[in-house]
């Protein structure tokens, strides 16, 4: 089921300012919906975006690199 959510309530998911959100909006940085005007966010797929720019541990990053080349 889709749940929208405000810039308040998706700064406070992502511990962002809303000020920031808004300029990932401008920008087109964040997946949005323009409703009557609001801007509004799919909580999921917020979620989505959030996890995709997740960035491995290093120790994991150096365990794969290690196994990678034989070591």
């Amino acid at each position: 089921m889709l749940e929208f959510i405000t810039i308040k309530e998706a700064a406070a998911l992502l511990h962002y300012s809303p000020n920031y959100i808004r300029k990932l909006v401008f920008l087109r940085q964040i997946p949005f919906i323009k409703l009557r005007g609001r801007i509004l966010f799919d909580r999921d797929r917020l979620i989505a975006w959030a996890k995709a720019g997740a960035v491995e541990p290093l120790s994991e990053r150096a365990d794969a690199l290690v196994a990678e080349i034989g070591g």
